[in-house]
């Protein structure tokens, strides 16, 4: 814009200097009409600063680490006055690694019409993208004004999966010892607990007769059996430490930190696990979420990669135990790339006599954290975090 100026100050000076020296009519014409350029390119401005409208759309499906992701701003020019060049830029912020990059797009709108910019993003990692227009301009006629498209809808976002694999190690081990206050029983299967009545049905071989229904029996002349209740262990926590990581080493680090926690989740629904998991907000707050469907670990994605990672001066383990005092769990999944003796403070706070495993996600060259209480330690590379988490890390950790 500055240099179209420039060219037209010069352009009409040498023109100005022309109908002077030359006293010729032809300059003296040309003179005139330059002059009114300007006047007929800011008419054009005003007219077509109302008529553009601008609407980021960034909906697909899931996108996993490494996949392009296109979406697209659509301009809608409800003018009669074409828009040669429409240049826009969107702001692609990467929530998790905390790094904000732009993408510019050109678009030509036809009067009357809709069109679209095209934009393509591309994450080797997984986590939230945040994308918002930053702006949207074209010129007016004769390029001496800019004009600014109003934004009606300039936010967007959406996640990128982490990698899940099937974590073939032991997660949940049996443990009589941690004492459980309430016990919950499965709504869909029946077990063998007598002090909690699943359901009542038919006879079949095989059935027990301690558990024939007498009074039923003898009522529908169909002899009938209850079925026992199941107790279902919920006292499971799998709690992550999503601290603020070095820049060199954030994208590897968050990968393989949420594909091993998406992988234990995975592993825990596939085994009807029901189970807690916790974290920490960039603010401090602990986060308490329980997790017995598909439906319900999806949500808890959306809070997962919502958050900013906080200070290193933060323990994620201590926060925790401080917020939910009275929580006791049979088993701790704790996963992170550190292992303080803050950390091991924290767990104590609230381990009772729980089984620990710590999944220390790790570089090849990073040292596994040394043992305070017996926790169990398991060392998960970026990179491998298939093998690392497969049936062998069971023999190694133990």
């Amino acid at each position: 814009m500055f240099w179209n100026w420039i060219c037209y100050v010069f352009v009409m000076g040498c023109i100005g200097f022309s109908a002077v020296l030359f006293n010729n009519r032809f300059f003296v014409i040309l003179l005139i009409v330059g002059l009114m350029l300007p006047i007929i390119s800011l008419i054009f401005m005003l007219r077509m600063r109302s008529k553009l409208y601008a609407a980021l759309h960034a909906d697909g499906g899931p996108v996993r680490s490494g996949d392009l992701f296109p979406f697209y701003v659509a301009i809608t020019n409800r003018g009669r006055i074409p828009a040669a060049k429409i240049d826009v830029i969107v702001d692609v912020e990467d929530v998790l690694v905390g790094k904000t990059e732009d993408l510019l797009a050109t678009a030509s709108i036809p009067a009357r019409a809709t069109g679209r910019a095209e934009l393509m993003v591309q994450s080797m990692h997984c986590g939230r993208i945040i994308l918002s227009i930053r702006k949207a301009v074209t010129n007016a006629p004769f390029g001496f004004f800019r004009v600014r498209v109003k934004v009606v809808s300039g936010k967007g976002d959406f996640l990128i999966y982490p990698e899940i694999v099937n974590a073939e190690l032991t997660l949940v081990r049996p443990n009589p010892y941690a004492y459980i206050a309430n016990e919950e029983y499965s709504a869909t299967r029946p077990g063998d607990d007598p002090a909690e009545l699943f359901g009542v049905r038919e006879y079949r071989a095989g059935d027990r007769q301690n558990r024939i229904h007498w009074n039923l029996t003898a009522s529908r002349d169909v002899v009938m059996v209850k079925e026992l209740g199941l107790v279902v262990d919920t006292s499971v926590l799998v709690l992550l430490d999503i601290y603020e990581m070095p820049k060199t080493i954030a994208a590897e680090q968050y990968d393989a930190l949420m594909s091993t926690v998406a992988s234990v989740a995975r592993r825990l629904l596939r085994d009807r696990q029901i189970f807690y998991i916790g974290w920490i907000s960039e603010s401090g707050n602990a986060w308490h979420m329980r997790v017995a469907e598909d439906e319900e670990w999806e949500a808890v994605q959306t809070q997962l990669f919502s958050v900013h990672p906080y200070g290193t001066d933060i323990s994620v383990t201590s926060g925790y135990a401080k917020s939910f005092p009275e929580e006791r769990y049979r088993n701790i999944v704790y996963i992170s790339n550190r292992y303080t003796k803050e950390t091991a403070k924290g767990i104590d706070l609230f381990r009772a006599d729980a089984n620990v495993t710590v999944l220390y996600v790790t570089d090849e060259s990073g040292a596994k954290p040394k043992l305070t209480m017996g926790e169990r330690v398991i060392g998960v590379r970026a990179g491998f975090v298939r093998e690392d988490l497969g049936p062998a890390a069971d023999a190694v950790a133990e």
